[in-house]
């Protein structure tokens, strides 16, 4: 599995499969216990010429934890921002499809809905697929805490201001 270690000595882990040099990718984040990864190549990537990219989630496998100073959302976009900037010399032409399984669709919705200001690689995403997804807990604005208790409280796990639900992703 590559690994792309950043300036700042964060290590983002990947797998990839396909044309790399393709300008259709499919960036795939993976479920909860397991790292990115591409066991076998899949007759569609080859088919259609897709460029496959599966990235491990921050702390997860090789790759490094988010930083205490930082968040969720904002050290996946960087990771992602980071990871395009080493794969493509031009991003412009770049059409992406993000996809997630499981616990993989929290930073899928997270990537899909950044802010242009923020991610401007959004640009080029051109849809999301969701498996079995989860919904984000920013995204929840009363959360409970203790069932058994009946108490609830604010829920803010990912960044209060980077929802993944905004509406600045490209119609298709």
């Amino acid at each position: 599995m590559p690994l792309l270690t950043l300036n700042s000595g964060r290590v983002v882990a990947y797998a990839q499969d396909g044309e790399p040099r393709s300008n259709r990718v499919l960036l795939f984040f993976v479920g909860i216990f397991v790292v990115g990864s591409i066991k076998h190549s899949y007759p569609v990537v080859k088919d259609q010429g897709l460029y496959h990219v599966v990235v491990t989630l921050p702390g997860w496998g090789d790759a490094s934890p988010v930083p205490p100073s930082s968040t969720f959302a904002k050290t996946l976009i960087g990771d992602i921002t980071a990871l395009f900037d080493h794969l493509y010399a031009d991003t412009s032409n770049l059409k992406i499809r993000v996809a997630g399984a499981s616990f993989g669709s929290v930073p899928t919705q997270v990537i899909y809905g950044a802010s242009f200001d923020v991610f401007p690689l959004g640009r080029n995403v051109a849809g999301m697929m969701l498996l079995a997804p989860f919904c984000p807990p920013s995204a929840s604005t009363r959360t409970t805490l203790n069932p058994s208790a009946g108490t609830t409280g604010s829920a803010s796990a990912l960044s209060p201001n980077i929802s993944p639900f905004q509406a600045s992703a490209p119609s298709l």
